[in-house]
């Protein structure tokens, strides 16, 4: 019973609909809508984000402010996020004052969101999204995700999943023209 229910399953996985590719590797084929994805939004002005800081659970604005901003999406559970978190917190020591970065936490409380930082050396500001709409206005669907945004508010890039170091040394200098 086991055996035909792994292979129906990989026999149904392997077939698609109204012509969604299920494998998502045929090239110019855009993904099922219904799956959780990030909204294409690389080109497009950054939106001021209406937040609660984690360190003392005011109200907050996340935005651009005519330096360059590095946003990271992210919550505790999320073993990539675990993973970043140290490697963008060194980053936005190397690269102070020149860009700021901001987390923003939009699933766990106060106290973990902070907690589960100071564990893991993300020493930037962190904020919280308790309603999801800094996800929504970001085009947020997957965590975790980066957003690179310029010193003009325009967001350069997105990057969805682990960022390492390489990558975001990259990203830093192709984006915001500052070396490593």
């Amino acid at each position: 019973m086991l055996v035909v229910s792994v292979v129906g399953g990989w026999l149904l996985s392997r077939t698609s609909d109204n012509g969604v590719d299920a494998n998502m590797t045929t090239p110019g084929v855009v993904q099922d809508p219904t799956l959780g994805t990030n909204a294409p939004v690389q080109g497009k002005l950054f939106p001021s984000l209406n937040v609660i800081a984690a360190a003392n659970e005011t109200e907050a604005t996340v935005k651009a402010k005519g330096t360059p901003l590095v946003v990271n999406f992210w919550y505790s559970a999320c073993v990539p996020c675990k993973r970043e978190l140290p490697t963008l917190g060194q980053a936005a020591i190397k690269y102070s004052p020149q860009i700021d970065f901001a987390g923003i936490n939009p699933i766990d409380d106060a106290e973990l969101a902070m907690r589960f930082a100071k564990k893991y050396g993300a020493n930037y500001p962190i904020y919280l999204d308790p309603t999801g709409d800094a996800l929504v206005a970001s085009g947020v669907g997957i965590m975790p995700v980066t957003l690179f945004i310029d010193a003009s508010g325009i967001i350069r890039k997105q990057h969805a999943g682990e960022v390492t170091k390489k990558q975001l040394d990259s990203y830093i200098y192709k984006y915001f023209g500052v070396s490593p």
